[in-house]
């Protein structure tokens, strides 16, 4: 399914004031960073360091002897090196099982990351993956 039509199911679907409110809003340039769901969300704002490892879709990145796992999308992760500096925009989603930190290379992405899990539906593996496909500017497109 395109993402045009999965956003047009989504936007039928809703349920929810917000998740219009959110959508609209972030589609409208406002930022989302500072906004916090009591569903298991804690923002994170940046992880700096060095990357240790990189994967097609993680990199862990030292931070003064301390690695920590960042999924990210292939972009983000292709783009980093082992040894090298890396400064990331982050998300950490705290469950009852997990706490997964998701990190992106500008902080547009993770607004949208934030937004996009607002949809019923959508968790963050999916928004991840959208994000994978579609930059901010387009999602922006596609939801104004």
């Amino acid at each position: 399914m395109k993402l045009e039509d999965r956003i047009a199911k989504h936007r039928r679907m809703a349920e929810s004031y917000r998740d219009k409110y959110v959508l609209q809003k972030v589609a409208e340039g406002e930022t989302y960073d500072e906004w916090e769901f009591t569903d298991g969300f804690i923002t994170r704002h940046s992880v700096t360091g060095t990357a240790q490892h990189v994967g097609l879709d993680r990199v862990v990145v030292d931070v003064h002897g301390i690695g920590l796992l960042v999924h990210t999308p292939p972009a983000v992760a292709a783009s980093a090196r082992v040894g090298q500096p890396v400064e990331l925009a982050t998300s950490m989603i705290v469950r009852e099982d997990s706490m997964t930190l998701y990190g992106f290379a500008e902080a547009a992405e993770r607004t949208w990351f934030k937004a996009l899990q607002a949809v019923q539906g959508v968790g963050a593996r999916s928004a991840l993956a959208i994000l994978g496909v579609h930059d901010p500017a387009r999602l922006a497109a596609v939801i104004a």
